[in-house]
């Protein structure tokens, strides 16, 4: 099935980080009831290797804050890494854009964002 040009997915800002957490967690939930559902077929297997990605990302991210923590007490002398700050940026700059349409503040939920 193709969809047509016309279609397109509009998905609400969410208002607040609770918003947000909320529904991500409806999403993963979602995404992992349905896996269970088909199981291991070859239709799903991307499906099932972007879920393995997602937990191998909660993973890695926790390691990473664990590493700066265990770093920042290790250290007696703060040093500045001017090319992982720049990458940082760049990955900061990459959210901003992406949600860009939504404005500061992104209209209440109901209305559709364009």
């Amino acid at each position: 099935m193709i969809s047509p040009p016309q279609c397109t997915v509009v998905t609400e800002v969410m208002e607040t980080w609770r918003a947000l957490w909320a529904q991500r967690l409806r999403w993963q939930r979602g995404a992992v009831e349905n896996l269970g559902s088909y199981g291991l077929r070859p239709s799903v297997m991307r499906y099932w290797a972007q879920q393995l990605g997602i937990g191998y990302g909660v993973i890695a991210i926790a390691a990473y804050l664990l590493l700066i923590l265990v770093f920042l007490l290790a250290i007696d002398e703060w040093v500045w890494f001017p090319f992982w700050i720049g990458v940082g940026a760049l990955f900061v700059l990459e959210r901003v854009v992406t949600v860009w349409n939504g404005g500061w503040r992104a209209p209440p939920r109901g209305h559709a964002v364009s």
